[in-house]
């Protein structure tokens, strides 16, 4: 994997240099293996890397890139925005479904135990001396 810095900004109010790259792969490479190509180019330890995006190009066999390298960590935890762990949300819809499930059961209880009263029909007594009419 080949990576060509195009544009490196440094940001000294958010502690971080900000790089767009240029990447040339035949596939397009994971996160973590442009994370630990440009942390090895720069000099820096991977932990600093954060990959914003890769933007691969149709028909070209090249990528680009924007990431940020934070200067320290304390940096890194400050601006960037925290990610939860996917478990968490798999959990908490699980919750749910649970929860509409025990709903559904107890109204199906619910209408076995009450059965539904069907309205006596009335139908209306005609005098024996009237006829029909037709």
């Amino acid at each position: 994997m080949e990576i060509e810095i195009k544009k490196q900004e440094k940001n000294l109010l958010l502690s971080r240099e900000e790089i767009r790259a240029e990447i040339k792969e035949k596939i397009t490479p994971k996160e973590e293996e442009v994370k630990t190509a440009l942390a090895e180019k720069l000099q820096k330890s991977p932990e600093l890397v954060i990959i914003k995006s890769i933007y691969p190009h149709f028909g070209e066999q090249k990528a680009f890139l924007l990431a940020y390298v934070y200067n320290n960590i304390e940096a890194l935890k400050k601006f960037e925005p925290k990610i939860k762990p996917k478990k968490e949300k798999v959990a908490k819809s699980e919750k749910k479904e649970e929860q509409a499930g025990e709903e559904s059961k107890k109204e199906a209880k619910e209408k076995q135990e009450k059965p539904e009263e069907k309205p006596e029909e009335k139908t209306k007594e005609k005098p024996e001396g009237e006829k029909e009419k037709r």
